[in-house]
């Protein structure tokens, strides 16, 4: 509070105001006044009347008559308050409590202006020997406590709005600013009864609804916190912040149609908000419009050059649109200002991790565990690049804390069931598809529209050749995600394996419509036209696929199966070669080099390919059954046998396996179990078209 002292002569039967009249009819019919507090009076008449400077003159003379009076330069530090020359009115209290340190309302303004400035611990200083002298003043701790606020002296802060309204329960600033203070404490509860509280005594408070309303927002009541926006814009339908947050509360609980036009109507209201510009950017970059977006945050950045958090957003932009090297120079830049900023090392991560880089991820990961041992996000991160690395037990180990994590809310579920499904996909490389059945199951009960957990579960489904259980799955991924192209790939593939190409040819279309650099379903189509018979549409998209991504093993082995067709071996063998060169483990791409072999009727040749194919994957049922038929066409007919019975006992239900021991059978004269694995072979045969 700031007020001009006044004075009166006590003596004086006239009110108040004649003699302030009278006197200044004296001073000017005598051409001054002789006293200091006739000057004062003077300089409070000009006051009234906002003649600043002529108040100036007459502090200025009030201290020249009258060196040592204390309430002159207090007086004069308060105009200098009215004229915003701080330094000058800290001077003049400065004097003033020199000259009279008792006088408490300098302490009081002093404190002020020191909070204004910054000056944290002049201003507690200030505001604490005020308290010396009023011990009682419910509005002295009240500004006390906004001062530790200020300094980051959170439960001094605290401590003091305790006691302001304790002397003073109606004390609305302190119950405010407390909340205020929990809020910033994490106190939610408490923040949000201090808020309350405010709302009763003044009930048409438009800001404490606004903050009651961005705390709402934190804990996530949502609804909650859209009533008190409400409020806040029923009061003043012009509040661009409260439109602004409402915004966000809808785009959070998935309603981007109202959240863009409360954005639209806070922009409009003020073009110069930097948040609410990236808000929208947010809006419009969930729903795909990365250019629009990327305008909205470079609107944010050019209204706020330190928005580092725009500024990672719109790394996430370009990330979106594959403009990998943007995104890589925004998520630096925003490092090199904020280095503990977890969301820019996250999304850097991601960057990473989506160009193979997989120790640069989880350097990322690790950076963030320094400063913070305990995030969720850092450890999923790192188990995602622990998967691209192959080491599969310490991806598993990190999804494994991160699904241990409690939490109830949306948040805490959300990152359990991302740890589940990764852990899925753990669990799928390593080929324990049970394991990664359940693991997804889990996924999918703390969040049931985690579109990737049931991606992840049709995956260990086909792996397991359970296709209509991995279509139900990959239904219900498609559902909860229509624009998930690795969904649409993956039942075009489950399809396939089912012998309907039709069916596999219009998914693997919405796939590459969806994402036309996607070379896995170009690869997949081509296998699909390829048992249609149609080889030259089956040879453009295994060119294609080979062309989006020049290391693709499994194109290559799939190509050379259509060279193999069209009875272009050279080629074929040449597709082979370049597979296992690229991939030296790739058991398929050795299983076909020996089906070329065995197709020119070079038996042991197609023998060691079959070998190193069964070594890399000793449960490989289809290289038992084709190292049979290279042992048989080698006239090895005892091996031949144990080949196809091995095969069959991997895949009980393998017409060809069976259809080969008849062959070999026939070979040793043994009729009987020859007809029987024929006519086996028969059924099984007409059973799958």
């Amino acid at each position: 509070m700031r007020r001009h002292c006044k004075f009166h002569r006590s003596h004086s039967a006239i009110p108040p105001s004649v003699a302030i009249a009278l006197t200044l009819v004296v001073c000017f019919m005598t051409a001054g006044c002789d006293s200091a507090e006739d000057q004062l009076k003077l300089a409070e008449s000009h006051l009234g009347d906002e003649k600043h400077e002529e108040a100036m003159t007459a502090y200025n003379r009030a201290i020249k008559l009258k060196p040592d009076y204390a309430i002159s330069y207090y007086n004069r530090g308060l105009l200098y308050v009215k004229l915003s020359q701080n330094e000058k009115a800290i001077e003049d209290f400065d004097k003033a409590i020199e000259l009279d340190n008792k006088l408490v309302e300098a302490y009081r303004n002093r404190g002020q202006i020191h909070l204004q400035l910054k000056n944290h611990k002049q201003a507690i200083e200030n505001f604490s020997r005020l308290l010396e002298f009023e011990p009682e003043n419910s509005s002295a701790y009240t500004e006390r406590g906004l001062a530790h606020s200020a300094a980051a002296q959170l439960d001094k802060a605290v401590a003091d709005f305790d006691k302001a309204v304790e002397l003073d329960a109606k004390n609305v600033a302190a119950w405010q600013n407390r909340g205020q203070v929990h809020a910033r404490l994490g106190k939610s509860e408490d923040a949000l009864k201090d808020f309350s509280k405010v709302l009763e005594l003044k009930p048409d408070d438009a800001q404490t609804y606004f903050h009651r309303g961005s705390e709402y927002s934190k804990i996530r009541q949502f609804a909650n916190a859209v009533a008190d926006f409400d409020k806040v814009i029923e009061l003043n339908p012009a509040d661009s912040n409260a439109l602004r947050e409402r915004g966000w509360t809808q785009f959070v609980q998935r309603d981007s149609e109202k959240a863009t036009d409360d954005l639209n109507q806070a922009i409009e209201l003020n073009d110069k908000d930097a948040i609410a510009r990236d808000y929208r950017g947010q809006v419009l970059a969930s729903l795909g419009g990365w250019d629009e977006a990327i305008e909205d945050y470079n609107a944010a950045i050019d209204l706020n050059a330190d928005f580092y958090q725009a500024l990672c957003h719109r790394g996430v932009a370009y990330l979106g649109k594959g403009e990998l090297d943007l995104a890589a120079a925004d998520f630096d830049a925003v490092i090199g200002r904020k280095g503990d900023y977890v969301d820019a090392y996250i999304s850097r991560s991601r960057l990473r991790r989506q160009q193979a880089e997989w120790d640069q991820a989880m350097q990322d990961a690790n950076k963030i565990l320094e400063f913070d041992p305990k995030n969720a996000d850092a450890r999923l991160s790192r188990g995602m690049a622990f998967n691209g690395k192959g080491e599969y037990d310490s991806a598993i180990e990190d999804f494994d804390w991160v699904s241990e994590q409690g939490g109830q809310d949306i948040a805490a579920s959300t990152r359990r069931s991302k740890a589940f499904a990764n852990r899925s996909f753990s669990y799928y490389l390593k080929k324990e598809y049970l394991k990664a059945i359940d693991s997804a199951y889990f996924g999918i009960l703390q969040k049931s529209d985690n579109f990737q957990a049931h991606n992840y579960r049709a995956m260990a489904y086909i792996a397991r050749e359970q296709f209509d259980k991995a279509i139900r799955s990959l239904n219900l991924a498609i559902r909860y995600n229509p624009e998930f192209a690795e969904a649409y790939s993956n039942r075009g593939y489950a399809y396939g394996a089912k012998n309907n190409f039709d069916q596999a040819i219009g998914d693997l279309d919405k796939a590459i419509e969806l994402q036309p650099e996607f070379a896995e379903a170009f690869q997949r189509r081509g296998l699909a036209y390829s048992a249609k018979g149609d080889l030259e549409q089956a040879a453009k998209d295994l060119d294609r696929a080979i062309a989006l991504k020049a290391d693709f093993a499994e194109a290559f082995c799939d190509r050379a199966l259509i060279f193999g067709m069209r009875r272009d071996m050279v080629r074929a063998m040449a597709d082979l070669d370049e597979a296992i060169r690229l991939q030296p483990g790739f058991a398929k791409a050795h299983l076909r080099r020996g089906l070329a072999y065995l197709e020119q009727g070079k038996f042991d040749m197609a023998i060691k390919s079959f070998d190193e194919a069964i070594r890399l994957e000793k449960d490989y049922a289809e290289g038992f059954c084709f190292r049979g038929y290279a042992h048989h066409g080698a006239a090895n007919f005892d091996q031949a046998m144990k080949d196809f019975t091995e095969a069959i006992k991997l895949k009980p239900d393998f017409a060809r396996a069976y259809f080969g021991r008849n062959l070999t059978y026939r070979k040793l004269k043994m009729k009987t179990e020859a007809a029987a694995d024929l006519k086996k072979a028969k059924e099984l045969d007409s059973g799958s078209k």
